[in-house]
């Protein structure tokens, strides 16, 4: 298969270690000369000086890992959804009992039960981005070896991550930035010089990525354009978006004491339904707590601080509250597998409502989140079956019929992906 990467922030900045596998690489212009240019994310760093002749050597070897380079293309419009009509209206992941094709342990029942299965045309709105179709080309030309090629490229990524120099550049990185501990307990396990060495590889178009790393991501006011997503006009003008920001932290006392009048509220609430014999919302708030302790003991969040705790960490030299607490309740999100694989139970997540404490409003964003559909991996399977059989000529290029390789899917997630992007702004992360 192939890795479609863009350089967008909830992948390559959370690259471990360097554990990851890299097929097709998407870049945003040819590289060019090593003696002629300079290195964008180091700039960015301040560190400039760690620009050595052993960093442009492996600066070297990882471009030579990319099998091509080809122009990115902004998204500029919202993904386009079809297969989801192949199941009954409504949600699109649905509970277990109601999908198409039943959920099972094995993967050749899971198969077997769905190859009969009558599927709708895909549709012909949908169609893949030229740099995906390009990679499919360039892999057909590889041919038989594209699995062996692929498993030495992997190789040759973890030892580049894991080399000298990557390993050293990595900890004066994080020596210079002397983050606060929120950010450095997240980022202690991220190969950020690994993360800057791949982002100057393939001339990726956000180049802050390793400095966010190493110093928390914005998060609130004017959050700076990445120039990865897809463009958004906000309706207000920053003058006009600083006016109501500046408005909104005014607030942040009356906020702190409407926080703790909505969560008594609930308790209460919750507490009289139980003792009435109605416990599901009383169990739902025990289960956001145990989820929340799991966090702290996982490091993806601090421990718990109380009023007086909370107002000494976050208030001013001049006595003005600087932090806005999110509300966290729990919400059903169907049925999951118990740890045993057999039996169904509740899946409960907790969300932190940045909304009704006008976080969000007090954010100003450029771009809009362009995710990857449900076709993605049938399509790009489609395009290898379609220009393995047929081949293809155009103005640019030109390859007979070859043979169709054997492709893997695979589910590469990222264990608490978005809990494990450092804030820099962690007084509106409570």
């Amino acid at each position: 298969g192939i890795w479609r990467m863009r350089c967008e922030h909830s992948f390559l900045a959370l690259l471990l270690a360097g554990c990851v596998s890299l097929l097709v690489l998407t870049t945003t212009q040819a590289p060019v000369a090593m003696q002629s240019e300079t290195c964008a994310w180091l700039n960015i760093c301040g560190a400039s000086d760690l620009n050595t002749l052993a960093y442009r050597h492996a600066l070297q070897t990882a471009r030579k890992l990319v099998m091509f380079t080809h122009t990115f293309e902004e998204p500029s419009s919202k993904t386009k959804m079809h297969m989801s009509s192949v199941a009954i209206s409504g949600k699109l992941v649905k509970d277990p009992a109601d999908r198409y094709v039943s959920e099972s342990l094995d993967p050749g029942r899971h198969i077997d039960e769905a190859l009969p299965k009558d599927f709708v045309d895909m549709g012909k709105e949908y169609r893949l981005p030229p740099d995906v179709t390009a990679a499919v080309k360039v892999n057909l030309r590889v041919g038989a070896v594209l699995s062996s090629q692929r498993s030495a490229g992997i190789q040759q990524l973890r030892a580049l991550a894991n080399s000298t120099i990557m390993q050293s550049m990595d900890a004066e990185l994080k020596r210079r930035a002397n983050p606060p501990e929120n950010v450095r307990r997240l980022h202690k396990g991220v190969n950020v010089a690994f993360l800057g060495l791949l982002l100057h590889a393939i001339r990726g178009v956000d180049q802050s990525l390793p400095h966010n790393m190493l110093h928390g991501f914005p998060i609130i006011h004017d959050v700076p354009d990445s120039g990865v997503y897809r463009a958004t006009d906000h309706p207000l003008t920053l003058d006009e978006f600083c006016d109501v920001y500046d408005a909104i932290m005014l607030t942040n006392e009356e906020w702190m004491q409407e926080s703790k009048r909505r969560m008594r509220h609930k308790y209460d609430a919750a507490m009289a339904a139980s003792l009435k014999g109605d416990s599901r919302a009383l169990d739902l708030m025990k289960e956001v707590e145990r989820l929340t302790l799991l966090e702290v003991s996982q490091g993806l969040c601090a421990p718990g601080l109380n009023e007086s705790e909370f107002r000494e960490k976050f208030t001013s030299v001049t006595g003005d509250l600087q932090a806005r607490p999110m509300p966290r309740h729990g919400v059903f999100q169907g049925k999951k597998l118990d740890d045993d694989g057999v039996t169904l139970i509740d899946k409960i997540r907790a969300i932190d409502d940045a909304r009704i404490s006008s976080t969000n409003a007090a954010t100003r964003l450029h771009e809009s989140l362009v995710t990857p559909n449900c076709e993605f991996s049938a399509r790009v399977a489609a395009e290898f079956a379609r220009l393995a059989q047929d081949g293809w000529q155009d103005d640019q290029d030109s390859f007979p019929p070859s043979v169709m390789p054997d492709l893997q899917l695979g589910l590469d997630d990222i264990w608490a992906a978005y809990r494990r992007v450092p804030s820099r702004e962690n007084n509106f992360c409570a």
